[in-house]
């Protein structure tokens, strides 16, 4: 079983309010399922920066593998890590090292007192020496306001674009300790490639490339690339270097005394464009304007696709990324060009086979580091390969970075007497469904394959566990059918089934609002399986004890009319499974003026597969979740939704009897001002002997928690104020609970920024002892 302790070990004791007494929550330590396994970390990261000190490498890349799955990727705060890289870019920290949080834009430069990190925060510009192991060696200094844009050094002088995040406004250069020599004002019509890399000149000048519009009246805009070059004293010159169109992204590198300029245009014919021309420092060119790619099959067309261009010595290499063409997702492509302007490859080198961003460069003078950051599923990871010259990067070994404790998330829990078992999803872009009766030794239920498996559920019988997952192809890869499997867990930790169970197989793909898309009861024997389906439907199928489906054909709890179905539960009354699940019918009106609306349901199901009876509990709002649970004599269902105003997030709860029946009014326990997506985007609900225990993520600003309040057999609130479930201050959310002989047993998700966890989400479990119903005396003196 979960190794949680019941010892009173916290004790926190919320005020009386006239709502509802106070009661001590007392909550046993936290321990991890089971002990961290490696895995690339999750979620997204860019590449910010490579810098050498002559001999090894410092990488810097913006990441959000602390990202939390109730909301949207885009909405984690970023934080920047490094990592210390050896000549042949394998990193010497393969989790990285996570260096702040919240930046914008981080910027690594080598000068003669070593690694210098820069970055914004907060709307100024900061900078901090750095070791070189990447390790602090200053306080953070700030050096100018506005955001940066980009960084370079010459060895004695720091060069920074910075100003408005819309706009740059000033080019300053700054001495080794971010003490301010010159600040000058670049041209308001210039706009900054996405990628843009300062150069630095023979001389120690500082240059880089612009687009320059011109925009007489507002119309007949025209667009040059401009090469400006700025002196330590802050004297600046402009040269026009090439007309461009429009929608135009650049990059140019500075070799051998000579600048190399790539752009990419989406717009004209053809539809994409790359193309390069070789100039002297001072903008002059020396060859004529040469394509090297060009394409009318563009199903997207963006200016974002920027390419990079490096200098190994010897020759240049343009890099770019060739999105949605000929049928495929994407590439990023690579092509070497000589100091002449000749390209020396007839086909363009494949670097990577998925979308990304173009590679960044970095030399300790014998070896070249090309590294770039590519897109897989919903996660991004950072590729190095060392060349002594670009001749050999077509078959160099590539690193892969980072690496984390994997990824653990969607956990569910069900008991079995003293038992429980918890299962998880673990993985990101190529997930597992994993097991754990014990804090120490995984039960790989579904090794990782070529499908996702995802959402997993688990019930419990007199006898044994069903875990169930629904498995379809993995994103981007398009939407096909997809089937519910399962495999039986004996109470010792047992996979009892070599091939999974097909429950059911659904033809067309299926979008499932909430999280918790299947649910698994049993009467004590055989098992009851329900999940969302085509059509509207909630189905269901029975599996028997020995794991042979029942039903030829699937059982419809639900009736289409009412609504897209989500977050069923299922729970054995002891004479008909009874199921609850919300139905949102906002889709099917989407025309109307009304707000969105959601309908929470209860129906019975016999054991033998027969819908009883349905009945409609709530409706008078829009929510994504409901949970439902069993008691001495009767359930509480609770379900979380905005009110139908949109103003208040709450979680309702109500009483049922065993027929599913309400049974007295619905309550309140906790409500919030409405924000995005949902103040609590998940619920779950358990009895520890003598009360009710619901849980639930809280959403609030940057602050996410999954939160707990006890509730009577009544529906009623019977804590003052919700309480904090996990351990420690940093974010947690998707809690799941199951009943205990003492209590109940509750898993959650936490960001583990612990070092052998390497910040991303990991499943804890902690124990929450019985609700003594007696309320506290308060000492008197």
């Amino acid at each position: 079983m979960l190794r949680v302790p019941v010892l009173i070990v916290l004790a926190v004791t919320f005020s009386l309010t006239s709502a509802a007494p106070a009661f001590d929550v007392v909550l046993g330590p936290e321990s991890p399922l089971t002990s961290p396994s490696v895995a690339p970390a999750p979620y997204g990261r860019q590449l910010s920066g490579i810098a050498s000190n002559g001999r090894d490498f410092l990488a810097i890349w913006l990441d959000r593998r602390s990202a939390i799955s109730s909301l949207p990727l885009y909405s984690a705060p970023a934080a920047a890590y490094l990592s210390r890289l050896d000549v042949a870019g394998r990193p010497l920290i393969p989790f990285g090292s996570r260096l702040r949080d919240g930046v914008t834009n981080p910027a690594i430069v080598r000068t003669s007192a070593g690694y210098t990190l820069l970055w914004s925060e907060n709307g100024e510009t900061f900078l901090m020496l750095l070791d070189d192991d990447g390790v602090a060696a200053s306080a953070p200094k700030r050096i100018a306001d506005g955001y940066l844009v980009a960084a370079a050094s010459n060895g004695r002088t720091i060069f920074i674009i910075h100003g408005p995040l819309s706009q740059p406004q000033f080019a300053s250069v700054l001495g080794t300790d971010g003490t301010a020599l010159s600040r000058t004002p670049l041209d308001a019509g210039d706009r900054y490639p996405q990628w843009m890399q300062p150069m630095v000149t023979a001389d120690g000048r500082y240059a880089f490339v612009t687009q320059r519009w011109k925009c007489p009246g507002n119309v007949g805009c025209t667009v040059t690339a401009t090469l400006t070059t700025v002196t330590e004293s802050g004297a600046v010159a402009a040269r026009e270097l090439a007309p461009l169109t429009q929608w135009t992204q650049s990059a140019a590198a500075i070799g051998n005394g000579r600048i190399l300029l790539a752009w990419m245009s989406d717009s004209g014919s053809p539809a994409r464009r790359l193309a390069f021309r070789i100039f002297d420092p001072d903008g002059n060119p020396l060859t004529a304007e040469t394509t090297i790619a060009s394409t009318n099959d563009v199903q997207s067309a963006s200016g974002s696709y920027a390419p990079t261009v490096g200098w190994d010595g010897q020759e240049f290499l343009v890099a770019w990324q060739w999105p949605l063409v000929e049928g495929r997702t994407g590439e990023i492509r690579a092509m070497r060009v000589t100091g002449d302007g000749i390209m020396i490859d007839g086909a363009p080198m494949i670097l990577s086979s998925t979308q990304g961003n173009p590679p960044r460069f970095a030399s300790n003078g014998s070896s070249h580091l090309v590294a770039w950051d590519s897109f897989v599923y919903q996660s991004s990871g950072i590729a190095v390969r060392s060349v002594a010259s670009f001749d050999t990067l077509n078959y160099a070994a590539t690193s892969t970075m980072p690496m984390s404790a994997a990824l653990q998330t969607q956990v569910q829990l069900a008991s079995l007497g003293s038992k429980t078992l918890a299962v998880w999803r673990e993985g990101d872009s190529n997930p597992s469904i994993v097991g754990t009766l014990s804090d120490s030794v995984p039960i790989v239920v579904s090794a990782a394959g070529t499908l996702d498996q995802q959402v997993p559920a688990v019930g419990a019988s007199n006898g044994q566990y069903l875990v169930v997952w629904r498995e379809q192809a993995i994103a981007p890869s398009p939407p096909q059918t997809f089937r519910i499997l399962g495999r039986r867990i004996s109470p010792d930790g047992h996979v009892l089934d070599s091939d999974p169970i097909v429950i059911a197989q659904d033809p067309v793909p299926y979008f499932v609002p909430g999280v918790d898309t299947l649910a698994v009861g049993s009467n004590g024997t055989d098992f009851f399986v329900i999940w969302p389906s085509d059509g509207d439907l909630l189905r269901g199928v029975r599996v028997s004890a020995a794991g042979a489906v029942l039903d030829t054909a699937p059982i419809a709890v639900s009736a289409p009319p009412n609504g897209t179905p989500g977050s069923p539960r299922v729970v054995w009354n002891g004479q008909h499974y009874v199921v609850a699940w919300i139905a949102d019918p906002s889709c099917k009106i989407c025309l109307s003026p009304l707000p969105p609306v959601s309908q929470v349901f209860v129906a019975r199901v016999t054991s033998g597969g027969q819908l009883a009876d349905s009945q409609k509990i709530w409706l008078g709002g829009y929510g994504p979740n409901v949970a439902l649970a069993h008691g001495n004599n009767g359930f509480l269902l609770a379900w979380a939704a905005v009110d139908s105003g949109g103003i208040q997030n709450c979680v309702h709860t109500v009483a049922l009897r065993d027929d599913g029946v309400p049974n007295g009014p619905i309550h309140d326990m906790t409500c919030a001002a409405s924000g995005w997506p949902f103040l609590f985007p998940d619920l779950d609900a358990a009895w520890d002997g003598a009360s009710f225990v619901i849980a639930w993520t809280r959403i609030m600003g940057s602050s996410t928690k999954a939160n707990a309040m006890r509730v009577s057999a009544a529906g009623a609130p019977l804590d003052g104020a919700p309480f904090d479930l996990s351990a420690g201050d940093t974010a947690s959310f998707q809690a799941a609970l199951a009943s205990s002989p003492d209590g109940v047993l509750v898993a959650y998700d936490r960001i583990a920024l612990e070092p052998q966890y390497g910040g991303v989400a990991r499943i804890f479990a902690r124990s929450l002892s019985r609700l003594n119903l007696l309320p506290r005396r308060r000492a008197t003196h």
